[in-house]
């Protein structure tokens, strides 16, 4: 059994949980390494997620594979489901997941469905993502969409669709609150006729630039994110305030997929500067990933941000609680993990070799990289310090 040892200070009120070595003071909290499936012993290929399951088990995807690996909780591996190729009980590139009930459910991006998986890893069904949105809502009551693609499956059977608006003439009203948005969020009914408005991530303000005439991206702008829960339940947005560089923060606000504000607030994340050294390997950097000279020119005398983009991922617990990973110093992995009502938050802080892939409660599960590249699952549990 190992055991991360985590110590905790005040910082802007918030609780602070940072990896430290165990030497003069008692730490406030322990991570203990409950199980470990090994890389190499298991013959684990990249990891596309862990579903964790309620007896303490796990289903590991491989996309590489085209399979989900099932372990017990103790370790023990149960067996295997699914192979590549595009039949029944087959996938081509494995996205979405998440359980109802005892069975899993998996969705496959490439090839636009969802499979679902008994608890003895048999095959149960196979449904088809719905036809592009525009053909289905002409009414003008909800947007109109194309390339919808799952994110979730909602407690009624419906899905929890995005979709881009990109080209698409929209009905009215939508044109004005669908101006600042690339996509939107939308339930469907089982059979895939769209049936509630959820949101509309917008992109990025002053994040783009034409150059040489094309549009792109400005590297390190402060990029909002957002991320929705297995049950498709609940969404959440996170907005970076790089404002005022010495003062750095996320903005968070959470909505559940029938329209009801959850909660909103600021929290407090630590921003870092880009130095002139770091702007130029910046510039260079994607100066030489173009084929056209005039436009790696352009590149080398683009304006960058004063700060890194501090936001890195967002995920929601299986618990409602809100993870939010930003940019650390040292390449670590740093988190600020939200309450479900908004109202409590704390940091953790894991090593760059450690990423953490799903939690709920006090139990984490994480990758972690040995020094060839190869990815173990371990579960930790963290307790109270002594």
């Amino acid at each position: 059994m190992r055991l991360t040892t985590l110590a905790r200070t005040s910082l802007s009120g918030l609780l602070f949980l940072g990896a430290v070595r165990m030497e003069a003071q008692a730490p406030d909290a322990f991570l203990v390494e409950e199980l470990r499936i090994d890389a190499d012993r298991e013959n684990l290929s990249a990891i596309s997620f862990v579903v964790p399951g309620r007896d303490g088990g796990v289903a590991i995807g491989q996309h590489e594979d085209g399979t989900i690996l099932y372990f017990g909780p103790t370790g023990a591996r149960l067996g295997t489901f699914g192979r590549p190729g595009s039949g029944p009980g087959e996938f081509r590139l494995l996205s979405s997941y998440g359980w109802q009930s005892n069975t899993l459910w998996v969705s496959d991006i490439s090839s636009h469905r969802v499979t679902f998986i008994s608890a003895d890893r048999r095959l149960v069904r196979t449904v088809p993502w719905p036809i592009p949105m525009s053909e289905r809502n002409d009414s003008g009551r909800l947007p109109r969409f194309h390339q919808p693609r799952l994110v979730s499956i909602a407690t009624d059977d419906g899905f929890v669709m995005i979709g881009s608006v990109f080209g698409v003439s929209q009905p009215g009203k939508w044109q004005a609150l669908l101006s600042g948005a690339d996509q939107f969020i939308a339930r469907t009914t089982k059979d895939g006729t769209p049936s509630r408005f959820v949101m509309a991530p917008l992109r990025a303000e002053r994040c783009t630039i034409e150059l040489v005439g094309l549009i792109v991206g400005v590297p390190e702008c402060a990029t909002p994110t957002w991320a929705i829960d297995h049950r498709g339940t609940k969404v959440v947005s996170v907005w970076p305030d790089v404002g005022k560089p010495d003062e750095g923060g996320v903005r968070v606000v959470a909505i559940s997929t029938e329209g009801d504000t959850l909660f909103s607030g600021r929290y407090v994340i630590p921003l870092q500067r880009i130095s002139p050294s770091q702007g130029d390997s910046i510039r260079d950097k994607v100066a030489g990933r173009s084929s056209n000279p005039q436009r790696a020119a352009a590149w080398r005398k683009v304006v960058l941000p004063a700060v890194f983009n501090p936001l890195k991922r967002v995920f929601i617990g299986d618990d409602g609680t809100f993870w939010i990973e930003y940019r650390a110093r040292d390449g670590a992995h740093e988190w600020l993990i939200v309450s479900p009502s908004g109202k409590r938050s704390r940091r953790l802080r894991f090593p760059a070799a450690t990423r953490v892939l799903e939690a709920s409660g006090n139990t984490i599960w994480a990758g972690e990289s040995d020094a060839d590249g190869l990815e173990s699952v371990v579960r930790y549990r963290m307790t109270p310090g002594r």
